[in-house]
């Protein structure tokens, strides 16, 4: 899995990348059978430097799996709790795509 960050609005430090890093790599196990070596493109932004309570974290995720493409985005007031719910969204839809691919193959049988 290759995962590239990108920030929009705050400064992308060392200690957040590795969390990030270690949050997204999960979605490998989950991806599984269905692609070799996904690109994983996040983009951690802050929405606004006005406003200071609120939802004001942004994290954007775009999974690239050959033919297959997942997005998932979330906000929340706080960085971490974005990338996680995030995570939870972009998992769901991995795991749509693998249940019909499962369908698909039993009614070709």
């Amino acid at each position: 899995m290759q995962i590239t960050f990108h920030s929009t609005g705050l400064t992308l430090t060392n200690a957040i990348k590795e969390i990030a890093a270690e949050k997204y790599a999960r979605l490998d196990k989950i991806v599984g059978t269905l692609h070799d070596n996904p690109l994983v493109t996040v983009e951690l932004s802050r929405t606004t430097h006005h406003h200071h309570k609120g939802k004001i974290f942004r994290a954007e995720v775009h999974m690239a799996m050959g033919r297959q493409s997942v997005y998932a985005a979330a906000e929340s007031d706080d960085l971490y709790d974005s990338m996680d719910q995030s995570v939870a969204a972009i998992k769901k839809q991995i795991l749509r795509i693998k249940e019909s691919a499962v369908d698909n193959r039993k009614r070709d049988k």
